[in-house]
């Protein structure tokens, strides 16, 4: 069982390591991954019982912690709560300045040495009690290895040794940092969770021939709400009255309003610019696509890389090497071969500052999450970080035909018909087997209906993913497919030797007897192309996998440029397709946009469905949604990955840099405490303004 907590009160990324490593030790867990950026625990168990003590874990290691189930989270919005820590921040930050003021007192004073060291410490207390109590409940949770206590370790040994000013600065610029590192997190949760935290509204709901404002959650599919300008949908739904320009860039990432009227889907999170609109709700507002795709951003920045879980297994070993290091640093040397201590003593003092690996644990998650978040602003649901990492090694990239290299904008190019059926005749039976169909090939036949049809008569519907469909119409039996499909019946296929090559074409059969075919045709996306070049620019291979005839995938794949087609292939050929594609090429990514690709999506090594039409399980099966009619954000999404792992690796290299550097001055004696600081919180600060770079 999984569940998931909020973990209120957690200020330190390396005490977020700690925790979740005591957390996965407890009897009967399976799994667990604390986030400390979204502050969101997660705990699979054996059974439906969480460990005993689950709080108690966490408070060993940071004794303000406190764990909430999402049920009991205070009611006040989660931007408010950000608000109020803000709040608290600028109090810190005037504690602060009073400290500060204090200490420039008793280093300018004229006063005893005895009175500017009492202001010192004076000076001491108000600025680093924070720290100083911390240390002290960690100290008697016999927690030592943790940045208040060791900071509160070296700061007292200055005093002792006759470093007051340094003591007290350290404590100055390391708060300083803190406060500094505290807002710039707190404004990338701002911005993140600005999205992921829509607030619902009420709606103006239909109930019983009255309009009544209600929680969105009281309407249900089949019930009809109004939506007024500058008003967001907040539910799936079918305009039933009135016509209105649509910003859908909040689901697309598309700048420029929609024009929608009577009979078009509206999805939740659009929002209406300029008229009145009378919508059906088609979904339930837990079901609609703004609340899922929420989820999917959520779950998506909840989830740990495979880089962030070894930054972890390196901090949990860096820490304890690093202070053991320092007190052989203060005691052998003195002992040995009889040097001074207290020269010896300072230099360890250098290394317990620059001790502890917040800046590391806290760089990458950070920047996982800042990229995430940016690409969901831009209309793209990517559903973890590890598919940055592999969309870097990817050396192929296949692509699905209809509706995702070209547009899927269908038009009836001609129909053929055999006696004794008429050509209308045959669009009539092709409109009535595809009514309950999304593919574009259903949108191109929705006027092809006869006057007086009722879907309550279709019976024995059945769909062949891939390949056509059976129903019963009024005692009529009707089939639409492939020629391969309908020969696969026993039915004899008429005029395929005068069929025109480059046209879709879908067959019709009426009670065993190939009745006639319809021809489609489709144009290309008008930024394929642009796409297709990029990927030959960064040396990708393309393919085309399609269910369509050869003759129409060649022109697709010739004149784009493509590496290969695939064509006439069925969901279960799709995959053994891209299988073998993937076996001589390396990693490879599909994307797709059809109930069809659900299965070649879940095999890929990343499964991106695009378009605005995805069915839900499409999307469940992919990695990375891409809704709207761009194909051209596919650049987007590598180019995005390409940032993320530079400044992943900027920030990586950086701390490792600056702390390595600092280690062996401090060691050498070439440090003082004021730069070790630096070196500790300054390069926390640089890789968060640095990571910022990618929103």
């Amino acid at each position: 069982m999984t569940q998931s907590f909020s973990v209120e009160g957690l200020t330190c990324a390396h005490c977020a390591t700690k925790i979740e490593r005591k957390v996965r030790e407890a009897p009967d867990v399976l799994r667990a991954e604390l986030n400390f950026v979204a502050r969101t625990l997660t705990v699979e168990t054996r059974g439906e019982e969480l460990p005993a003590n689950l709080q108690g874990i966490i408070q060993s290691v940071e004794p303000e912690a406190r764990i909430l189930k999402r049920s009991e989270l205070p009611e006040t919005p989660l931007l408010e709560r950000l608000e109020d820590e803000r709040r608290a921040m600028r109090i810190d930050l005037a504690r602060l300045v009073a400290g500060s003021v204090l200490f420039l007192v008793s280093i300018l004073t004229s006063f005893s040495s005895r009175y500017a060291l009492g202001l010192s410490l004076i000076a001491y207390g108000v600025i680093g009690y924070p720290v100083l109590l911390a240390s002290w409940k960690k100290a008697m949770k016999r927690n030592l290895f943790n940045e208040n206590f060791l900071m509160t370790l070296a700061t007292i040994c200055a005093f002792l040794i006759g470093q007051p000013a340094e003591a007290v600065g350290v404590m100055i610029f390391y708060e300083i940092g803190e406060l500094l590192n505290a807002y710039a997190l707190n404004r990338s949760r701002y911005r993140i969770f600005g999205l992921l935290t829509h607030e619902p509204e009420t709606v103006t709901a239909i109930k019983e021939g009255n309009a009544t404002v209600v929680h969105p959650r009281e309407v249900l599919p089949g019930e009809s709400f109004i939506v007024k300008p500058g008003e967001r949908v907040l539910l799936d739904g079918e305009i039933e009255k009135g016509e209105a320009l649509i910003d859908t860039s909040s689901l697309t990432g598309e700048p420029v309003p929609r024009t929608f009227g009577k009979g078009d889907e509206v999805l939740s999170g659009f929002i209406n610019t300029n008229a009145t609109l009378r919508i059906r709700a088609t979904k339930r507002y837990e079901d609609s696509t703004l609340s899922r795709t929420l989820s999917l951003i959520e779950e998506a920045a909840l989830k740990k890389s495979r880089t962030e879980r070894s930054i972890s297994r390196f901090a949990s070993v860096y820490t304890p090497a690093v202070v053991f290091g320092a007190l052989a640093l203060a005691t052998l040397p003195p002992i040995l071969f009889g040097l001074p201590f207290e020269s010896w003593l300072y230099r360890a003092l250098v290394l317990l500052v620059i001790s502890c690996p917040c800046a590391l644990v806290l760089s990458v998650p950070l920047a996982s999450f800042v990229a995430i978040g940016k690409l969901s602003k831009q209309g793209i649901l990517v559903k973890g970080s590890d598919f940055f990492r592999t969309l870097k090694k990817a050396k192929s990239v296949v692509f699905d035909k209809t509706g995702t290299l070209t547009a899927g904008l269908l038009k009836i190019d001609r129909v053929t018909a055999f006696l004794p059926h008429t050509q209308e005749q045959v669009i009539h039976y092709a409109a009535i087997a595809e009514y309950h169909s999304s593919h574009p090939i259903a949108r191109a036949l929705r006027d092809g209906l006869p006057e007086g049809f009722s879907p309550d008569e279709i019976t024995q519907y059945q769909e062949y993913a891939g390949s056509g469909l059976s129903l019963n119409y009024r005692g009529t039996e009707i089939l639409v497919g492939s020629a391969r499909f309908l020969e696969s019946r026993d039915i004899r296929i008429k005029g395929q030797a005068d069929a025109p090559e480059a046209l879709t074409t879908v067959l019709v059969a009426v009670d065993g007897v190939h009745a006639g075919t319809v021809y489609f045709s489709d144009s290309e996306r008008p930024d394929s192309a642009e796409l297709i070049a990029f990927l030959r620019d960064r040396g990708l291979k393309t393919f085309l996998l399609t269910g369509d005839r050869a003759p129409a995938a060649k022109e697709v794949a010739q004149r784009l440029g493509l590496d290969g087609y695939f064509s006439e292939l069925s969901p279960k050929l799709k995959i053994e397709e891209y299988e073998k594609i993937r076996d001589q090429t390396g990693q490879s990514l599909f994307i797709g946009d059809g109930v069809n690709d659900a299965p070649v999506l879940r095999r890929a090594d990343v499964g991106v469905a695009f378009g605005g039409k995805n069915s839900d399980i499409t999307l469940e099966s992919a990695d990375i949604v891409i809704p709207g009619e761009e194909i051209k954000k596919v650049k987007t999404l590598f180019e995005s990955a390409d940032r993320h792992a530079k400044i992943l690796w900027q920030n990586i290299l950086l701390i490792l840099g600056i702390k390595g550097l600092f280690l062996l001055l401090g060691g050498f004696g070439l440090s003082s405490l004021w730069e070790a600081v630096f070196a500790d919180v300054g390069v926390t600060l640089l890789c968060v303004l640095n990571t910022f770079r990618l929103s």
